[in-house]
């Protein structure tokens, strides 16, 4: 809970090296969710400067992160939340669905 401003980090992590399209197409989006799917590790620095990592178990609302928060308990004010994405996925999830998209309105002619 944090009665401020708290900073908030959304961060991408890949273990596949050649993303770099993804990771500049999601620097120009500003979401307002991320589903739980596709956090790896939410990390909540508080004031005093103590850390918790989090798992990721519903919905994060970026505009209503306090109360995004209260299921994990958090009590004292904290003062940065780091969100890391699984970019793996993603990029996985962007794909599929992209294709399948594609494949309703285009027909494969091979």
């Amino acid at each position: 809970m944090t009665e401020d401003r708290a900073r908030i980090l959304v961060l991408g992590k890949s273990s596949t090296k050649g993303r770099q399209p993804l990771k500049e197409m999601l620097t120009e989006v500003f979401t307002e969710e991320i589903p739980a799917e596709f956090i790896e590790t939410i990390t909540v620095i508080y004031k005093d400067n103590s850390s918790e990592v989090l798992e990721p178990v519903q919905t994060l609302h970026l505009n209503d992160v306090n109360q995004s928060l209260q299921e994990y308990n958090i009590t004292k004010p904290f003062r940065k939340l780091e969100v890391i994405l699984d970019l793996d996925l993603v990029y996985e999830k962007i794909i599929s669905q992209s294709d399948q998209l594609l494949s309703q309105h285009f027909k494969d002619n091979t």
